[in-house]
């Protein structure tokens, strides 16, 4: 478990510190420019798909980012999370997924990615909101991710 802490600076970035994967402190510097992100709330129709990549992707993604998106089905459909490409800075990058819409309550976490992953398919069933939030610290970088997210019919089986 992380504790953070935040504060705002007058340079546009938020000192953030995180207790890293090795219980080490990290000085995350976010670069606050909502640019990098792009939208940040994505609603999906039924059996449609967004795909989601970190910024610059598939060339290497900036440092000092923090990104965070949510997104919600019109229906109580599943929601899918389709890993197509995951390499970033493993113990210090991190891209996050949970449930519901506010990625601030730390129970609402279902996984945490890091370095690269095995998992190829998140599932998301009977939740109308999930969000996903992309944590970078201010060295290293790597090529970052591409997610294919799509809201289906929930078969029972």
């Amino acid at each position: 478990m992380c504790r953070i802490k935040c504060r705002t600076s007058t340079f546009g970035w938020t000192p953030i510190w995180v207790k890293n994967i090795l219980g080490r402190p990290v000085d995350y510097r976010i670069n606050s420019i909502a640019g990098l992100c792009g939208i940040r709330h994505i609603i999906l129709e039924d059996e449609a798909q967004f795909d989601l990549m970190s910024a610059e992707y598939p060339d290497s993604y900036p440092p000092n980012i923090l990104c965070t998106w949510t997104v919600s089905s019109v229906s109580k459909s599943l929601i899918t999370v389709d890993v197509f490409d995951l390499l970033l800075e493993t113990g210090f990058d991190y891209l996050i997924f949970g449930k519901g819409s506010d990625a601030t309550v730390s129970s609402t976490i279902v996984t945490k990615m890091t370095g690269t992953t095995k998992i190829r398919r998140l599932v998301f069933s009977g939740d109308d909101a999930i969000w996903i939030k992309f944590l970078t610290d201010r060295t290293g970088v790597e090529r970052g991710f591409s997610l294919g997210i799509k809201s289906e019919e929930d078969l029972g089986i």
